[in-house]
């Protein structure tokens, strides 16, 4: 017989996980921003719980030391920021007019229970929810994480192609894998990787992918 501790516990993470997939449902969203492109990393409805009277926050530009009173609409933002941009395709915004507005709509439900003095468990799961994904949504872990992504890469490169032989032998198993030849020779491989003559960049899938991995998980920790 399971204690009644493991049942909630179960019932806790099953609840986690439908809030998980109910972000990639249709479902009843926020206003449409007027700048599809302009994806806040901060969201405009929680920023304006700290607006003053005129509706607008003070915002301290660290680059020319000054003070601006802005509205929450044009700060905190990056254009394209969760866009995903295919070679020779249209760019896809799916992560943030699918996924991240359903997030900060369950933030807004949840909030604002707590603000009207009706606290409850759907609203302790919304809340964290929307927490989970705040905390690494933000440009500063987009690059970190593009840069260990690409820095990884260009080390297990200069392993791979450390010597002719170990070049072939993993050219060789590209090739039946892939079931394609590769028309350039182990040398020159080689030679390429060592050389340091390129650069690996990673592109947004690299950040947009853990950040929704890292988030799913972070939920289920935040829930208990």
């Amino acid at each position: 017989m399971r204690k009644p501790h493991d049942i909630n516990r179960e019932s806790r993470t099953k609840v986690s996980q439908e809030k998980v997939h109910q972000a990639t449902a249709t479902k009843t969203a926020p206003k449409k921003a007027k700048d599809p492109r302009k994806h806040h990393y901060v969201p405009v409805f929680y920023q304006n719980n700290f607006v003053n009277e005129d509706g607008l926050l003070w915002v301290y530009d660290r680059v020319h030391r000054t003070y601006k009173e802005l509205h929450p609409r044009v700060i905190c933002f990056e254009k394209d920021l969760y866009t995903v941009k295919p070679e020779n395709k249209p760019p896809d915004m799916q992560v943030e007019l699918k996924i991240l507005r359903n997030v900060d709509a369950c933030g807004s439900r949840g909030i604002r229970d707590f603000q009207i003095g009706k606290p409850n468990r759907e609203a302790e799961q919304e809340i964290a929810f929307f927490m989970a994904f705040q905390w690494n949504r933000v440009p500063t872990i987009s690059r970190d994480i593009r840069r260990t992504y690409a820095k990884t890469i260009e080390e297990l490169s200069r392993v791979a192609f450390a010597n002719v032989e170990r070049a072939k032998t993993v050219m060789e198993q590209y090739e039946q894998g892939k079931g394609e030849a590769l028309n350039i020779t182990p040398e020159s491989m080689v030679e390429f990787a060592q050389g340091g003559r390129f650069e690996i960049v990673a592109t947004e899938v690299a950040f947009l992918t853990t950040m929704i991995k890292q988030a799913m998980s972070l939920t289920k920790v935040l829930l208990g």
